[in-house]
């Protein structure tokens, strides 16, 4: 055996393996520039799939092993070893030697060997010899004995005959050359030291010898290698047999090489053959098993030809006594083993040894065959179709169809022949093959069937190579024609993908492209027939370290170069390509199908089966087989189920040395089901039969099938899950049983190819966003069932708890009383859920608001959003907690005399909502033409989000009033607050528009029907005309005066009139108009203050926060006074002062309850309270009071007349001091509220002062004065007393000040923890550690002290 080796065979068909390393030149000298070649995957394989490899390398001197002169910085990024990756792990470096080390040329003595190792970057991972050994090329010299070697380490290489085959070998001096093939001269050379000989390979199949000579005077020295001639090369892996596809009535030479494989026999002689033959029934099982396990059997000895090469000759029928079986044989079956049995020789993988074995009954000797076998080849029009047929003589090959010869070979023995098939080959066909000798003649047939039908399941990409690993350079094609079709006729395309790592298909990672933009580093070049190419190295391209990265996939989307036109897999999904992890493995798998189908009556299922290796491919449909082919890497088939209705599944089974994989992909060819309507009474959606039954209804005009994906059948689609058409044809339902009182799980699968939830899904599973969902908010969540589907599913619990309500009885208020708060659960508290919130309620109670509209809360995009994106109207989003977690917010709501609304976006939907994916246009990216729920384009532009609801249309009439009765039912909310109302239209939306307007009183006498009195509340931005006739008909419109208000409060009042705030003014009859100082959509006044008040006058700048809270206090006075119901974005009482804008629009808010402890906010606060419960305890400043008032100027004021009692307020917007008359209703004593002080009116028109910024109410009622007129200091410690402080344990606390009646304990987020009776002494244990406050309130002001929790 050779020590050191170097393979290189060119312009040759050959098959020769490699060892750790191999050298150029094969005998280097001192002074010899080398090339030198690292093949990772050989040795201990720690290198396998890395890249960049780095050479750790020195030099050897005398006896030692001690490495000298070493070259390389370990761990680090070194450029002079940085080795040339050449892929298929190979890794090359070149340098010419004494530079490279530093030494001399010609120094003697010399070094005596090249020592080195292989390292990844940070050196974690080293290539070295199997054993763990360095690895060294030894150095030679001029004076070195002579030595001669072929250039590849295998004892046997395998050859065409008639083929030419180019060697090199070498020597380690000058020498004469000569090559013989068995015994005669075909090759001379002299005065060299190296040689390429060009040989003719001899026209005989078997065994053959091939010599190098190597001569230098009186010495000569001779290497030898076996030449396998064989009709076919490469079939086996460490057995050659010739010929290469025998059959039974063949005489074959086994060759048996012990160096490759698994070595099990390496070094062990003599050796044995143990085999037998695989049938078509047999599977693996071997039949007629040949040898005695273990016994020194001479039947089965084999010959040592030298070098680890071992021989036998047999034939086939005799040897294995085949008889009867013979026409069932597909497959030799063997091992190699020595005597005792204990060493065993197979594959490299550790497989039995497997080759093809064909069939035969003529017996004279000479045999010709299809490689391609007995089986019939099953194709679609447009199929290639690749033809391989060998003889074990050497004959006249002609292969025929239709009576013509389509190619033919003279004198040779094998024939290989390509083509596509055209119409003209669509049926049965049958090719011959006539083989000729001199003295006989044999055929054999090949059996084609090529199908007519549309061919569906196409592959949307193709990879080369198609079994990357991760340190690849793949070649990217997109096939725009497959998948969602969006890009078909597009260009320029761009791709936009990512990296998947450990099979978590949900995350992309290292994603590359920016969306929107003419990226030119993902342009794609277009190369025909709607394909789209591009070409990368994956780690480069993507920017990962391969040895600290477990990639798994590509993942992919196409787009047009703005984004709008997005190419996805068939399903609308996202599209994946599998990374291999290990490279020397064998693989094999279905490459097209990449979904389940349901096919149609005229379409044949595309089979595309790739293996990385030479394989025997079998396909089978139900276990029967339909496609075969033998020593391939690919088999292509298109598949009809011809009229076998039912469940299918189409199996792979690849066979490689021993090795079987097995891979399925399943389709489904539906039968006729006969229409049924469902029972009256069932709703869209899951209905609830009992704890274990539920009927499933989907409206889906225009569709041909609809199967339901769920856990009992693999989400795959099942004839037995099939959904009954109703008698129109619009409407599928199932009814199911399902385990009692257990969440089931289930999706839709729409004509075979849209996947989606239930449209009215309560509640869905999302595996793209619920992984970031805090547990403290959604504990338990029901498991996604990973790598069995994709994309979102339905959830519901037949059989579940009814929540208990606690206060049904609620009586919510007038809708002309409302005092609404605005509020986004996820900017409100740091722990965005429902129960976080419950603790707030006295917060709200204390605010004196009695009614909170939620911002959206439905299902919608992401998870940290405003909410107006939506994709399930009738699903909570799981981001903010569970269903019973909002129940009982409401519930405790109620129990506080608080409304509930909830902001419903019913303009739009995105494109995750069901309904827009089951009727889609991809070319368009837009709703197709025939969706029942969406207009195709929105008639309305600018004003167009989303996916435009065309609510004229029955089935979105009964969508929303499905939806809306759901959350009056399910979660009792008391109103809804519809997102741009306006939008209810075909029309322009402009105008007065009765059409709408009618759309719109119909939901609303709907909802009126079932719940009467339930707020409907309209953001619609229309004509006052048509606002004022839907505020006639009972509904409540928001009126926007946000900016006339900022003005007012900033100090530039004097243009500023707030008379658009008061439905009066508008020509209203009614008190419709929810008027707000702020609300989600406009900028904070207090920002404003901050950013951009009037600072004109120092004592009064209005950018001074105390100075802007004050100012907030009068327009807060002013804009919730104004008859009417109000409303107040959260956090206004508090005078939340970051920008809307801040980061962005909609980017996550801090809540920022620390502004509570800030004196002038607390103030703020207590005061909007205070002014919220003046509207709601008073009926003077009710809906049905008479209202005056004077809006314009800097100081504005309102009159309220009323027989209750009469009102005035007066407020100087300036920021300096400024004189008004102000106008009372009648002469006598007034009192000012909130001082608690009297006038004396003598004369209604009565001239006032007041200071900037200041305001007063006068009522000619004394109502007593809420002890407003307070300031908030810090305690001295005479009047509330706390021990000890800080504490890390309990704390006591008493106040010395009896005025002091009520003592609250607010934690560091501003929440109310505790109020008690402070005068006796209270002891508090158990709090977390912060900086907690005590408060307490006399009759002129408030208390505060500090206390301080340690760990």
């Amino acid at each position: 055996m050779r020590l050191i080796t170097n393979c290189l065979i060119v312009l040759m068909p050959c098959l020769c393996y490699g060892q750790v390393v191999s050298n150029t030149p094969l005998f280097p000298y001192q002074n010899d520039s080398i090339t030198l070649t690292y093949d990772a995957s050989l040795g201990n394989g720690e290198l396998v799939g890395i890249s960049p490899v780095f050479a750790h390398t020195g030099l050897t001197f005398g006896g030692s092993s001690s490495w000298q002169n070493v070259q390389g910085n370990w761990g680090a990024a070194d450029s002079s070893v940085l080795m040339q990756t050449l892929g298929n792990n190979l890794h090359s470096i070149s340098f010419h030697i004494p530079s490279y080390y530093g030494i001399s040329g010609t120094s003697s003595p010399g070094p005596n060997a090249l020592a080195f190792v292989f390292r990844n970057t940070s050196g974690t991972l080293v290539g070295r010899n199997s054993d763990q050994s360095d690895i060294y090329i030894p150095i030679y010299s001029s004076s070195s004995p002579l030595e001669v070697r072929w250039a590849t380490n295998k004892n046997v290489i395998e050859a065409l005959p008639n083929s030419s085959l180019t060697l090199n070998a070498g020597s380690s001096i000058v020498a004469d050359f000569k090559v013989f093939v068995d015994g005669n001269l075909v090759f001379t050379d002299s005065n060299t030291r190296t040689v390429t000989p060009t040989i003719i390979i001899p026209n005989t199949l078997g065994i053959h010898s091939l010599v190098v000579q190597a001569n230098q005077g009186v010495q000569s020295v001779s290497d030898s290698l076996i030449l396998a001639i064989n009709n076919v090369v490469g079939v086996n892996q460490n057995v050659i047999i010739i010929p290469a596809y025998p059959t039974n009535q063949d005489t074959i030479n086994i060759v048996y090489d012990s160096l490759s494989g698994n070595r099990g026999t390496q070094g062990y002689t003599p050796l044995y053959l143990h085999t037998g033959v695989l049938t078509q029934s047999s599977g693996t099982n071997w039949q007629n098993v040949q040898g005695n396990w273990g016994t020194d059997d001479n039947n089965v000895r084999l010959n040592h030809l030298g070098g680890g090469i071992w021989h036998k000759r047999l034939h086939v029928n005799s040897f294995y006594s085949l008889a009867s079986i013979a026409s069932s044989a597909t497959h030799l079956a063997m091992v190699v083993r020595d005597s005792s049995g204990n060493y065993v020789g197979k594959t490299s993988s550790g497989g039995d040894i497997l080759h093809p074995l064909a069939y035969s009954n003529n017996s004279s000797g000479f045999n010709a065959a299809f490689v391609n076998g007995n089986i019939p080849i099953y194709l679609a029009v447009g199929d290639s179709l690749h033809i391989q047929a060998t003889s074990n003589l050497a004959a006249t090959l002609n292969i025929m169809w239709n009576g013509s010869s389509i190619a033919s070979a003279s004198n040779s023995y094998g024939l290989s022949h390509s083509l596509i098939t055209g119409t003209n080959w669509v049926g049965n066909q049958q090719i011959l093959l006539e083989a000729m000798t001199s003295s006989d003649t044999v055929y054999d047939t090949l059996s084609v069937y090529v199908n007519p039908a549309t061919s569906v399941g196409g592959s949307v990409l193709s990879v080369i190579p198609p079994f990357p690993i991760k340190t690849d350079t793949v070649s990217i094609t997109y096939h725009a024609k497959e998948g969602n079709g969006a890009l078909y006729g597009t260009t320029p395309v761009f791709t936009h993908t990512g990296v998947i790592t450990n099979g978590n298909l949900n995350y992309w990672q290292n994603v590359k492209g920016t969306w929107g933009v003419a990226d030119s580093t993902v342009i794609m070049s277009d190369v025909g027939n709607a394909s789209h190419h591009i070409e990368y190295h994956l780690p480069s391209f993507y920017g990962f370290t391969p040895s600290s990265t477990n990639m798994t996939h590509m993942s992919f989307v196409f787009r047009n170069a703005d984004g709008t036109l997005v190419g996805r897999d068939v399903d609308g999904g996202d599209i994946y390509y599998p990374i291999t992890s290990n490279p020397n493995a064998f693989e094999a798998r279905f490459f097209s199908p990449t979904k389940v189908h349901v096919l149609k009556s005229g379409q044949c299922l595309d089979l595309k089966v790739k293996s990385n290796l030479n394989a025997t491919l079998t396909v089978y449909d139900n276990g029967n087989v339909i496609a075969t082919d033998t020593n391939t890497t690919s088999l292509d088939y298109c598949q009809s189920p011809g009229g076998q209705y039912g469940n299918h599944i189409v199996t792979l089974m690849a066979f490689r040395n021993g090795n079987i994989l097995r891979d399925t992909v399943h389709y489904v060819y539906p039968g006729n089901m006969t229409p049924a309507n469902p029972a009256l009474g069932l709703k869209n959606g899951a209905n609830i039969i009992n704890d274990s039954t539920v009927t499933l209804v989907l409206y889906a005009p225009g569709k041909e099938n609809v199967f339901v994906l769920t856990e009992s059948n693999d989400f795959l689609p099942d004839v037995n899950y099939q959904m009954t058409p109703s008698m129109d044809g619009n409407t599928y339902w199932i009814t199911l049983n399902c385990p009692p009182n257990q969440d089931f799980i289930y999706q839709y699968l729409v004509d075979g190819e849209i996947r989606i939830a239930d449209p009215f899904s309560e509640r869905i599973l999302d595996p793209q966003n619920d992984g970031d969902i805090p547990s403290a908010n959604y504990p338990n969540p029901y498991p996604y069932p990973l790598n069995k589907t994709f994309g979102h599913c339905s959830l519901i619990h037949p059989g579940g708890v009814p929540y208990n309500w606690q206060n049904d009885n609620y009586q919510a208020p007038d809708k002309e009383n409302l005092m609404i708060y605005e509020l986004l659960v996820r900017d409100f508290v740091e722990e965005r859920n429902y129960n976080t919130i419950r603790d707030s309620l006295g917060y709200f109670a204390k605010l004196n608001i009695n009614a909170i509209e939620f911002m959206p809360i439905n299902e919608f995009e992401n998870n940290l959003s405003w909410g107006y994106n939506p994709s399930y109207h009738m699903a909570l989003d799981k981001m903010y907690g569970t269903p019973d977690d909002f129940k009982t917010l409401v519930d405790s709501l109620h129990g506080r005399g608080i409304a509930v609304i909830v902001d419903m976006v019913l303009n739009h939907a995105e494109g995750q909502n069901p309904l827009v994916k089951l009727w889609w246009d991809a070319a368009n990216n837009a709703p197709s033409n025939d969706n029942p729920y969406f207009n195709t384009n929105c008639p309305h532009p600018p004003n167009c989000w989303g996916n435009d609801f065309d609510h004229e249309s029955q089935a979105t009439k009964d969508y929303v009033d499905q939806i809306l009765r759901y959350w009056i039912e399910e979660y009792h909310v008391d109103g809804f607050r519809l997102d741009f109302t306006k939008g209810f239209t075909n029309g322009i939306g402009g105008g007065t528009d009765v059409g709408r307007q009618n759309l719109l009183k119909r939901i609303a006498n709907t909802v009126w029907s079932y719940k009467p009195g339930t707020y409907m509340i309209l953001e619609h931005w229309g004509d006052n005309s048509e606002e004022i006739n839907l505020s006639n008909h009972g509904f409540l419109l928001w009126g926007n005066v946000c900016h006339e208000y900022q003005d007012a409060a900033m100090g530039f009042g004097s243009n500023s009139s707030f008379s658009q705030a008061f439905h009066g003014s508008r020509g209203w009859n009614n008190a419709g108009l929810v008027t707000y100082v702020e609300s989600h959509d406009e900028e904070r006044i207090a920002f404003k203050n901050k950013s951009y008040g009037n600072n004109s006058v120092g004592s009064h700048n209005v950018r001074n926060t105390a100075v802007s809270m004050k100012r907030m206090e009068l327009t807060t006075l002013f804009g919730h006074l104004i008859p009417g119901p109000k409303m107040m974005y959260q956090f206004q009482e508090l005078g939340y002062d970051i920008s809307i804008d801040d980061p962005c629009r909609v980017c996550e808010k801090p809540p920022k309850w620390n502004y509570y402890t800030n004196v002038p906010r607390r103030r703020l606060y207590e005061i909007t309270g205070i002014i919220n419960n003046l509207k709601a305890s008073y009926p003077s400043f009710g809906p049905y009071t008479n209202f005056y008032a004077d809006m314009q100027g800097h100081v504005k004021q309102m009159r309220f007349e009323h027989s209750t009692m009469d009102a005035v307020a007066v407020g100087n917007f300036d920021v300096a001091s400024q004189s008004k008359d102000v106008y009372f209703s009648h002469t006598g004593t007034w009192y000012e509220y909130f001082t608690g002080q009297s006038i004396n009116v003598n004369n209604t028109t009565t001239s006032t002062s007041l200071d900037a910024g200041e305001y007063r109410l006068y009522t000619d009622v004394n109502i007593g004065s809420d002890n407003s007129s307070f300031e908030i200091s810090e305690s001295s410690s005479s009047s509330i007393i706390i021990y000890p402080n800080p504490s890390s344990e309990c704390i006591n606390l008493f106040a010395q000040d009896t005025d002091i009646k009520l003592l609250h304990i607010i934690n560091p987020k501003g929440q109310l923890v505790m109020s008690f009776n402070p005068q006796q002494r209270k002891q508090i244990c158990g709090l977390s550690p912060g900086v907690y406050y005590a408060i307490g309130r006399t009759n002129s002001r408030v208390l505060r002290t500090s206390i301080v929790i340690t760990q």
